[in-house]
């Protein structure tokens, strides 16, 4: 007799598909906490917990990111906790968040320095 209770979980990003400039107005509109262009979608509040470390610090081992430096994880994001520790990480602002996505694209923000930036090698 046939399970008929299997259910088909598809990933939240499966088959998501974008332009880089929409990828760009994305970080962008993460920069600015959840406004671009006088629309506001996210409030501020939102926008900061996904960009905030919600580790604990008994998290130790971290095998995600190895070369991007001392990082947390927020809601979605890489978040950058403490400067470079050693010469093979990449330097960077603490409070810095980013994401490396599939098929060779990321996007970074430094909202101290009011910086985003968007990559895709494609």
């Amino acid at each position: 007799m046939a399970n008929t209770n299997h259910r088909t979980i598809t990933p939240g990003g499966s088959g998501l598909t974008s332009t880089i400039d929409d990828y760009m107005r994305f970080a962008r509109m993460l920069l600015n906490e959840g406004e671009l262009d006088g629309v506001r979608v996210p409030q501020p509040e939102t926008v900061r917990l996904m960009a905030t470390n919600h580790l604990s610090d008994s998290v130790k081992v971290r095998s995600w990111l190895p070369s991007k430096g001392q990082v947390g994880f927020g809601i979605d994001f890489a978040v950058r906790l403490r400067p470079a520790a050693t010469p093979e990480e990449n330097n960077g602002v603490v409070g810095e968040f980013f994401w490396d996505g599939a098929a060779s694209t990321l996007f970074w923000l430094d909202p101290e320095n009011e910086h985003a930036a968007s990559y895709s090698c494609r």
